[in-house]
């Protein structure tokens, strides 16, 4: 202490520095709490639900034209009671459960911006409520503030959270936050899985149906807000009355402290060095601090880098999901196209059954009637037989006859006896004729019967005829009860196999044919009008024919249909998807094609889309299918 200075000027400085800190510190906190009661409102948090289910409908209009209906009319006059912020989800990215956004901080934006911010959103994404309420409390208590927040939801949580642990998480951790909710247009269950998130905090639920309950439940959640907020302002009053008392005591005290600082100023040297030794103590502290700042600016720097390192990984997995969105789109269109190939084929064994069992059933019929043709062979060959020894007895009987006739060496005076010549033994020529007319009776007789046998055998023989081929080894004529599929001239290329169906009065049969140039279809042995349906990659055709068993006769039919071959251009290979549609987008055919392949479909002209196997390159173009029509496919 310089001994210039005399202790009693000192004592004086020191009372007056203190009165003038004393006035200061009491003018500041009046004038704190008078800007407190002009200007400073309570905060809060408006968490806004712009999830896709908001485009579900309430009396008739839209749920988020509603709620941005009823945001235009009164954000305004909320905001003059509250100093709001907003915070929205689901509003920019469908299926993203991060797509979480604080868009305004309370007190960062007029009124009518935030409003129309609000009011031009459309809802898209998911509702990650949990993460939403965790960034909303965040931000308050990261300002040693306690959370006030208004959430709005129309659903539960949908991003595998479960909102009332994390309140829970919330208050263990030592967060702070009232959350006032309103449920619109929940069902019971719903409205009981967020009810929990006002009951943990303290705040209110609301179950909003209509407009006016939704303009309900968020006038008593600001309402709520400005009251608790009224309260620890008069409670700040109290406090600054009591601090204004306490200093008026500190004053009536300041006497005692003046005689207390003339005897402070006998200490004041020892003081005076133990201030040295608290600067130099001082001065290593601040080279400690800027130690620590710069550890606490590399640390910064780190905490960039790997904030930089976490949004590129972000990046990363945003394509991985993207991809693996494009695989399952793939997969999907794979096992239609598998399930479609599988109902075929059940339908083909289906069909091949009821073939196997008609052929068997013909088969059988062809099996009994070889045994009634064998038969009725045996008795022929017998009739055959029996009848030849009648001829041979008749050629006998008469050349005997013929002879007797002949020698006329009958005996004149008896007409029932007489001799041949050169013999005495007599000839009764009645016996004889009676005997000859027995025999022809007898042939004729025969003849009639053989017409019996052989009507019935010939009758066979057509029935064989009428059999379906396939069971029929049998030569048949040409002119047959069957339908004949040609190709149209001109037709290049082979063809694969023809699947052709048969409906009408007999039910249903199914077959297959290599059809070549043609094709051969046998009608049913019995009269009716069927439908004959064929069927090849990409072309289906009809026919309506009748079939006439008493006039069998061969019809024709001639297929108008083109070949379209698409391929990979040089030596590029691999599976591509191809889709061929008709211009108004009916799907024709869709099949995975490796390197080249070929649809047959009737001349016109078409939309193709290839997509190679990846699901990134795609190629469509129209093209006009033809006779022969080939289109390089380059991705």
């Amino acid at each position: 202490m310089p001994n210039s200075i005399k202790p009693s000027k000192l004592l004086t400085a020191f009372a007056l520095f203190l009165c003038s800190l004393s006035f200061a510190n009491l003018a500041q906190s009046q004038t704190s709490a008078a800007a407190a009661q002009s200007d400073d409102l309570p905060q809060a948090m408006l968490v806004m639900d712009f999830s896709g289910s908001m485009w579900g409908e309430v009396n008739g209009s839209a749920k988020f034209q509603v709620l941005q209906s009823i945001i235009d009319q009164n954000f305004d006059e909320w905001n003059q009671s509250l100093d709001l912020g907003v915070l929205a989800y689901g509003h920019r990215r469908k299926g993203d459960c991060r797509d979480i956004e604080l868009a305004f901080r309370p007190g960062e934006a007029p009124s009518r911006e935030m409003r129309t911010w609000i009011t031009s959103q459309k809802p898209v994404g998911k509702t990650p409520l949990g993460d939403s309420l965790v960034t909303a409390s965040t931000f308050f208590n990261n300002q040693g503030q306690e959370a006030n927040l208004i959430v709005l939801s129309d659903g539960i949580e949908s991003c595998g959270v479960d909102p009332c642990q994390v309140i829970r998480d919330l208050q263990a951790g030592g967060a702070k936050m009232t959350a006032h909710v309103i449920g619109f247009d929940l069902n019971a269950r719903d409205a009981n899985q967020i009810r929990c998130i006002a009951d943990l905090t303290g705040g209110t639920y609301v179950d909003a149906n209509r407009a006016d309950q939704l303009i309900d439940g968020f006038r008593k959640a600001v309402e709520n807000i400005a009251v608790k907020d009224d309260s620890a302002e008069r409670a700040l009053r109290e406090t600054l009355d009591q601090t204004l008392d306490a200093l008026r005591e500190t004053s009536d005290q300041l006497a005692d402290a003046e005689r207390r600082a003339e005897e402070a100023l006998q200490n004041l040297a020892a003081a005076n060095e133990e201030l040295s030794r608290l600067a130099g103590a001082l001065a290593d502290q601040e080279a400690i601090i800027e130690q620590l700042e710069a550890a606490l600016k590399d640390c910064e720097d780190e905490v960039a880098r790997l904030q930089g390192e976490i949004a590129r990984l972000e990046g990363e997995v945003a394509d991985l999901q993207a991809e693996n969105a494009n695989l399952a789109a793939l997969l999907k269109d794979a096992q239609g196209t598998i399930a479609d190939q599988e109902r075929a084929l059940e339908r083909a064994d289906v069909n091949n059954q009821q073939l196997v069992s008609s052929l068997a059933e013909q088969e059988a019929v062809i099996d009994e009637k070889d045994a009634e043709i064998d038969a009725i062979s045996d008795e022929l060959n017998a009739a055959n037989t029996e009848n030849a020894l009648l001829n041979d007895e008749n050629t006998r009987l008469e050349t005997l006859l013929n002879e007797a006739l002949r020698n006329r060496q009958l005996t004149v005076t008896s007409l029932d006896f007489g001799a041949f010549a050169g013999t005495t033994e007599p000839v009764d020529i009645a016996a004889l004729v009676a005997e000859r007319d027995a025999y022809l009776a007898a042939l004729q007789s025969l003849r009639l019967n053989l017409s019996y046998i052989l009507d019935p055998l010939s009758t066979a023989q057509a029935i064989a005829n009428n059999v379906p081929e396939e069971g029929n080894q049998i030569p048949v004529p040409e002119e047959l009860n069957e339908v004949l599929v040609l190709l149209a001239p001109g037709v290049e290329g082979e063809l694969p196999d023809l699947e052709w169906s048969m409906t009408g009065v007999a039910g249903q049969a199914r077959g297959y044919r290599d059809i070549g140039t043609g094709a051969r279809i046998p009608l049913p042995e019995f009269g009716g009008t069927f439908d004959i349906a064929l069927e090849l990659p990409g072309y289906e055709a009809t026919l309506n024919v009748t079939s006439d068993p008493e006039n069998p006769i061969s019809r024709r039919t001639d297929l108008n249909i083109g070949r379209l071959s698409l391929h990979m251009p040089g030596s590029q290979a691999g599976v591509f998807f191809a889709t061929i549609m008709t211009l108004d987008g009916e799907v024709v055919v869709k099949q995975p094609i490796e390197t080249s392949g070929s649809m047959y479909m009737q001349p016109g002209l078409y939309k193709v889309r290839a997509q190679t196997e990846n699901g990134v390159d795609e190629f469509e173009a129209q093209v006009y299918a033809g006779k022969d029509t080939s289109v390089p496919l380059r991705f």
